[in-house]
């Protein structure tokens, strides 16, 4: 008599449910030139862009940071609106540091 439950070539075809990537997230806040998000808002934004388990570092700064350290890594004097500053991990990990310049 047939199973009437799933055969194993069938439970091997169904698709797996794909896991959420993990977050890991730190905001800082250095700069009081603007009213800022929330961390919950910044979790939203890194969650919809990840497409891979991530430990991120968000800090918010104000012009005079963000242009020393747009001349500092970047060789550009002027105050950048974003500056991300990606690290390797052999684990296949994202892991990184965004500076968004509050003006």
């Amino acid at each position: 008599m047939p199973s009437r439950g799933w055969s194993d070539a069938a439970r091997r075809a169904r698709p797996r449910r794909r896991q959420k990537p993990r977050l890991t997230l730190h905001l800082q806040v250095a700069s009081r030139a603007a009213p800022v998000p929330a961390l919950a808002q910044v979790r939203r934004w890194a969650r919809g862009a990840l497409k891979a388990s991530a430990e991120i570092t968000v800090r918010i700064v104000g012009t005079a940071e963000a242009r020393i350290l747009n001349r500092r890594y970047r060789d550009r004097d002027y105050a950048a609106n974003v500056l991300s500053f990606p690290y390797t991990l052999p684990r296949g990990l994202v892991q990184g540091d965004i500076v968004l310049c509050a003006r």
